[in-house]
């Protein structure tokens, strides 16, 4: 495992950026599908973060579509 793009990956999610971290995973264990940690650990973290992310956004949408 490469730790300095492992380590920018999971920096991206600590300042907010889900998506794009989430993208650079999924580019990781393209480029080496054997990452065990990066597939079990970091990919599965970041399709969860991005899903809450999406959960939030819809309930502050509809908040705002009843005001």
């Amino acid at each position: 495992m490469d730790h300095s793009k492992t380590n920018s990956r999971r920096a991206q999610l600590g300042i907010g950026e889900v998506h794009m971290a989430l993208r650079n995973f999924e580019k990781g264990v393209h480029l080496d599908p054997s990452d065990q940690e990066m597939w079990s650990d970091d990919l599965h973290w970041a399709w969860g973060l991005a899903k809450e992310k999406e959960k939030r956004e819809k309930e502050v949408g509809n908040k705002d579509d009843e005001n």
